[in-house]
């Protein structure tokens, strides 16, 4: 069913009811077979462009994600985010048909969200954008060095006009022993795929920027949604240092994931670190 929300909330989605699952946070969860697009081998993905005319940024967008990151290349020394996230947020925990999709429940007034704040130009005023979810992929969109992580957790963030703007990536990898406290926070076992299973959840944000040491390393860029209409105009944030999980969580996360990484992106005018 579809989730209650304000109007403004709801209308800034209405563009992706056809299409991911994983951003458009308040349509019903829908099946590969009812998407003219999927992820497929990549294949299809390569060609989301052509396969809708809506979609035709996916091929010709010059800002596109995601991209491959390197280490060598260094980390950015501006736009350092100030993260504004209470101890407890209220929302929809389910499986959006690819992955885990966290929905936070609509308010009133969209600018009481958890919120981030950071400046987009040294001359510019600091900009305040607003989470209306997060949500996985398995495995990772990002390639950092070379590699794949095992999976990817976004924050999705709008800002004040209800336009997507900010995406923060948590790169996710196993490491034996490991507890991750962002994840144990959740009930278990997960929803699995296909399941109309939701469930009304409370979470700790922080658990995830704790369980990084601080979102204190990272690459920015100018980037994309990662799914058909591509929508660029987003500020995008990938943390260095990946959020470590068990071996046991890290298959219960798998276990409730279909493959969704959109193949990386050639380099344009993403403008890493700048």
């Amino acid at each position: 069913m579809l989730l209650k929300g304000t109007v403004g909330l709801a209308a800034i989605l209405l563009p992706f009811t056809n299409a991911c699952p994983d951003h458009n946070l308040h349509q019903k969860r829908q099946s590969d077979s009812e998407l003219d697009w999927s992820y497929g081998n990549g294949d299809n993905a390569n060609n989301w462009g052509h396969i809708n005319p809506d979609y035709e940024t996916c091929a010709i967008g010059t800002q596109q994600s995601p991209v491959s990151l390197y280490g060598l290349e260094g980390y950015s020394e501006r736009h350092t985010p100030k993260f504004d996230y209470p101890s407890s947020v209220e929302g929809v925990f389910a499986n959006s048909g690819n992955s885990l999709i966290f929905t936070v429940t609509p308010p009133d007034d969209i600018t009481t969200l958890p919120s981030v704040r950071f400046q987009e130009s040294d001359d510019s005023d600091p900009e305040e954008v607003y989470l209306i979810g997060w949500h996985t992929h398995a495995p990772s969109e990002h390639i950092v060095d070379g590699q794949k992580a095992k999976a990817e957790m976004h924050f999705v963030h709008v800002d004040a006009d209800e336009n997507f703007r900010s995406v923060f990536s948590f790169l996710i990898n196993p490491s034996n022993g490991t507890q991750s406290a962002f994840f144990d926070q959740l009930d278990q076992p997960f929803p699995p795929i296909g399941s109309d299973n939701e469930r009304t959840s409370k979470v700790d944000l922080n658990l995830a920027l704790n369980d990084i040491g601080g979102f204190d390393k990272f690459w920015t860029y100018h980037g994309s949604l990662t799914t058909p209409p591509c929508t660029e105009g987003l500020r995008w944030f990938v943390a260095k240092e990946p959020l470590l999980v068990d071996n046991d969580m890290l298959q219960e996360i798998l276990r409730v994931s279909m493959y969704s990484a959109r193949p990386v992106q050639q380099m344009w005018m993403q403008g890493v670190n700048e």
